[in-house]
């Protein structure tokens, strides 16, 4: 089915739609998107979204990453998509459990199919030294309330080649040498957000994040890190309330880091 919807400004792109129910959840799925994420965020806006829904596309022609980084794919060999939320039982201070909840998601579904996942903080999903998922959340606060949040996804699944200016890309089908029914990927990936999200609804906030504390790349190993106070060595012991890293040093000094602050050597 083809239709028509404004994107940004007075400009509007014409998509290729099919739209399927998995788990209870409504999954939009397009061909080909500027990124699911400004998608999903001018259909909020537009209110063509009123409840839980996941926007998946075969391409993206501008793949939001964090900051202003991007997310490079070939067209029909990954998982691309933005998981639009109303978790207003949580409040403003709680936003990053929700992170937490999809971290631990897409780090259960790698391990299904490969060795070595690990998050690496605050979202990124490697194996071993190389990243296999990204992970970008952007949540909407109004005072005191939870309004809504949007949860990007890109796993590299099937694509084997990547640019060169990618430091560290790797794919389940780079690793296995086997090719993956991306279908069965998303099925699998709303069971695992699911009982994770659940988990987070009954009030398991903590031991979710002792988990993902658990399963941080370099959890508790001596690194060293360049910090606004200079380069040391530390050791990644936890996270705080907000989602900060607790860095370690040697003389035993605790302090939680923001993003941007830090870089491991």
């Amino acid at each position: 089915m083809f239709f028509t919807v404004k994107i940004a400004g007075n400009s509007h792109q014409k998509y290729t739609m099919s739209t399927k129910k998995a788990k209870n959840v409504p999954v939009i799925c397009l061909d080909e998107v500027e990124s699911t994420q400004q998608t999903a965020r001018a259909w909020l806006q537009e209110e063509r979204i009123r409840k839980e829904t996941i926007i998946a596309s075969r391409f993206q022609k501008a793949g939001k990453g964090r900051g202003n980084n991007t997310w490079i794919s070939e067209k029909g060999k990954n998982l691309l998509l933005t998981w639009v939320l109303f978790p207003n039982f949580l409040k403003p201070e709680q936003q990053f459990s929700l992170s937490i909840a999809m971290s631990l998601a897409v780090a259960d579904l790698v391990a299904a199919y490969v060795l070595g996942d690990c998050i690496k903080w605050p979202n990124d999903i490697y194996v071993g030294k190389e990243k296999i998922a990204g992970i970008l959340v952007e949540n909407d606060i109004q005072g005191d309330r939870f309004v809504s949040a949007l949860i990007g996804i890109g796993l590299n699944v099937n694509q084997t080649e990547f640019p060169a200016s990618l430091p560290n890309p790797v794919s389940l089908k780079s690793i296995t040498g086997k090719t993956y029914d991306m279908s069965l990927l998303l099925d699998q990936l709303i069971t695992l957000f699911r009982k994770r999200y659940e988990t987070l609804k009954s009030g398991y906030e903590k031991e979710l994040k002792e988990e993902y504390t658990e399963r941080l790349y370099l959890y508790n190993k001596k690194t060293l890190c360049q910090t606004p106070e200079g380069e040391m060595r530390v050791r990644i012991t936890g996270i705080d309330s907000y989602g900060r890293l607790l860095l370690t040093n040697e003389k035993g000094r605790t302090r939680a880091y923001g993003m941007g602050e830090i870089m491991f050597k």
